[in-house]
This record gives C-alpha cells, structure tokens and sequence, in this order.
C-alpha cells in the first residue's frame, strides 16, 4: 500500500522514527549472515513459507 501524505509535521516525525530505527538497527554483513546457526535457517525457511500470509 503506498499513501500520500501532505503534512510537514507528519513527515517530521517519520524522520525521526527512521533515525531512531536507524540507530538501533545492526548492519549484516555477508560473511556473518553465511554463518549463523541452524535454527536460524530454518525459523527463516519456515517465516518465508507463510510471508505472503503474513
């Protein structure tokens, strides 16, 4: 769904919801995603499988 929205104030405080977001948010490096454990693979597999559901 995409909205307009046409409020400054509005949109100030998305901004800053982002960059609070932002800085709690962890970067995935490639390396580090290849390597986690087991039974994160399979939670994911089994979240990918009912994403549309979802």
């Amino acid at each position: 769904m995409n909205a307009v929205v046409l409020s400054r104030e509005f949109a100030d405080d998305m901004e800053k919801v982002f960059a609070a977001d932002l800085a709690a948010s962890d970067q995935i490096l490639w390396e580090k995603w290849k390597k986690r454990p087991l039974w994160q693979k399979i939670r994911q597999s089994f979240a990918h499988a009912f994403s549309r559901w979802m």
